[in-house]
Protein backbone atom coordinates (compact mmCIF):
# COMPACT_ATOMS: atom_id res chain seq x y z
CA UNK A 1 0.00 0.00 0.00
CA UNK A 2 1.15 3.45 -0.82
CA UNK A 3 1.32 5.64 1.88
CA UNK A 4 3.39 9.66 1.50
CA UNK A 5 1.44 12.80 1.55
CA UNK A 6 -2.10 11.82 0.50
CA UNK A 7 -2.28 9.47 3.99
CA UNK A 8 -1.95 13.19 5.74
CA UNK A 9 -5.00 14.44 4.30
CA UNK A 10 -7.01 11.81 4.95
CA UNK A 11 -7.80 10.13 8.56
CA UNK A 12 -8.88 6.94 7.05
CA UNK A 13 -5.74 5.93 5.65
CA UNK A 14 -3.99 6.69 8.13
CA UNK A 15 -6.05 4.60 10.37
CA UNK A 16 -5.72 1.75 7.52
CA UNK A 17 -9.33 1.88 6.51
CA UNK A 18 -8.56 1.50 2.63
CA UNK A 19 -6.69 -1.31 1.40
CA UNK A 20 -5.00 0.55 -1.74
CA UNK A 21 -3.98 3.33 -2.86
CA UNK A 22 -6.53 3.32 -5.96
CA UNK A 23 -10.01 3.59 -3.29
CA UNK A 24 -8.04 6.35 -1.75
CA UNK A 25 -7.62 8.05 -5.00
CA UNK A 26 -11.30 7.67 -5.89
CA UNK A 27 -12.31 8.40 -2.11
CA UNK A 28 -10.31 12.00 -2.60
CA UNK A 29 -10.41 12.82 -6.70
CA UNK A 30 -13.14 11.01 -7.03
CA UNK A 31 -16.10 13.69 -8.31
CA UNK A 32 -13.29 15.34 -10.25
CA UNK A 33 -12.72 12.54 -12.25
CA UNK A 34 -16.02 11.54 -12.68
CA UNK A 35 -16.70 15.53 -14.13
CA UNK A 36 -13.82 15.12 -16.22
CA UNK A 37 -15.05 11.77 -17.93
CA UNK A 38 -18.56 13.43 -17.94
CA UNK A 39 -17.44 16.16 -20.11
CA UNK A 40 -14.98 13.90 -22.55
CA UNK A 41 -18.33 11.87 -23.27
CA UNK A 42 -20.27 14.82 -24.30
CA UNK A 43 -18.11 16.16 -26.12
CA UNK A 44 -17.05 12.65 -28.38
CA UNK A 45 -20.71 12.59 -28.73
CA UNK A 46 -21.51 15.96 -29.81
CA UNK A 47 -21.72 14.88 -33.31
CA UNK A 48 -24.57 12.45 -31.78
CA UNK A 49 -26.29 15.45 -29.46
CA UNK A 50 -27.78 17.49 -32.34
CA UNK A 51 -30.25 15.03 -34.16
CA UNK A 52 -31.21 13.97 -30.95
CA UNK A 53 -31.97 17.67 -29.59
CA UNK A 54 -34.12 18.03 -32.93
CA UNK A 55 -35.69 14.60 -31.87
CA UNK A 56 -36.33 15.39 -28.52
CA UNK A 57 -36.17 18.77 -27.09
CA UNK A 58 -36.71 18.38 -23.41
CA UNK A 59 -34.04 17.04 -20.42
CA UNK A 60 -30.45 19.14 -22.38
CA UNK A 61 -27.76 20.39 -19.75
CA UNK A 62 -25.99 23.15 -20.42
CA UNK A 63 -22.85 21.74 -21.06
CA UNK A 64 -24.41 19.69 -24.12
CA UNK A 65 -25.63 22.94 -25.21
CA UNK A 66 -21.87 23.84 -24.99
CA UNK A 67 -20.31 21.35 -26.48
CA UNK A 68 -22.56 21.44 -29.77
CA UNK A 69 -22.10 25.03 -30.10
CA UNK A 70 -18.59 24.70 -30.00
CA UNK A 71 -18.38 21.76 -32.85
CA UNK A 72 -20.66 24.03 -35.03
CA UNK A 73 -18.85 27.85 -34.63
CA UNK A 74 -21.02 29.48 -32.33
CA UNK A 75 -19.42 31.05 -29.45
CA UNK A 76 -20.51 31.29 -25.83
CA UNK A 77 -19.82 33.11 -22.87
CA UNK A 78 -21.30 34.07 -19.29
CA UNK A 79 -21.97 37.32 -17.69
CA UNK A 80 -18.93 39.28 -16.49
CA UNK A 81 -20.38 39.33 -13.22
CA UNK A 82 -21.38 35.49 -12.62
CA UNK A 83 -24.73 35.51 -13.83
CA UNK A 84 -26.99 32.70 -14.30
CA UNK A 85 -27.47 32.60 -18.14
CA UNK A 86 -25.36 31.23 -20.77
CA UNK A 87 -24.87 33.81 -24.06
CA UNK A 88 -24.75 32.16 -27.74
CA UNK A 89 -23.76 34.04 -30.54
CA UNK A 90 -21.95 33.37 -33.70
CA UNK A 91 -19.79 35.48 -36.07
CA UNK A 92 -21.70 36.77 -39.05
CA UNK A 93 -25.08 36.89 -37.13
CA UNK A 94 -26.53 39.52 -35.40
CA UNK A 95 -28.79 37.87 -33.17
CA UNK A 96 -27.65 36.40 -29.85
CA UNK A 97 -29.04 33.97 -27.21
CA UNK A 98 -29.66 34.03 -23.71
CA UNK A 99 -30.22 30.61 -21.84
CA UNK A 100 -30.63 29.70 -18.33
CA UNK A 101 -27.67 27.54 -16.97
CA UNK A 102 -30.14 26.11 -14.70
CA UNK A 103 -31.72 22.05 -15.35
CA UNK A 104 -33.21 21.31 -16.98
CA UNK A 105 -33.45 23.93 -19.66
CA UNK A 106 -37.05 24.74 -21.38
CA UNK A 107 -37.74 23.30 -25.08
CA UNK A 108 -38.20 26.53 -26.28
CA UNK A 109 -34.27 27.82 -25.46
CA UNK A 110 -33.90 24.12 -27.29
CA UNK A 111 -35.70 25.60 -30.03
CA UNK A 112 -34.11 28.98 -30.22
CA UNK A 113 -30.71 27.34 -30.02
CA UNK A 114 -31.14 24.69 -32.67
CA UNK A 115 -31.91 27.75 -34.96
CA UNK A 116 -29.23 29.78 -34.11
CA UNK A 117 -27.04 26.78 -34.82
CA UNK A 118 -28.71 26.19 -38.03
CA UNK A 119 -28.15 29.88 -39.47
CA UNK A 120 -24.75 29.28 -38.20
CA UNK A 121 -23.89 26.50 -39.83
CA UNK A 122 -25.54 28.56 -43.31
CA UNK A 123 -23.54 31.84 -42.72
CA UNK A 124 -20.25 29.43 -42.09
CA UNK A 125 -21.23 27.24 -45.53
CA UNK A 126 -21.72 30.57 -47.32
CA UNK A 127 -18.63 32.52 -46.18
CA UNK A 128 -16.42 28.79 -47.54
CA UNK A 129 -18.59 28.83 -50.73
CA UNK A 130 -17.64 32.62 -51.84
CA UNK A 131 -14.04 32.25 -50.10
CA UNK A 132 -11.50 32.41 -53.08
CA UNK A 133 -9.64 29.48 -54.08
CA UNK A 134 -5.70 30.27 -53.71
Amino acid sequence: MRTGCLSTRCPKQASGQFSSYSELRDYLFGPVLRYRMRYHRFVAAASKTLPKMRRNQTGWRIDQLQSVAAENGVGWRTPGHGGSHVIFSASGLREILSVPAKRPIKPVYIRKFLALIDNAVEVLQDENKNKPKP
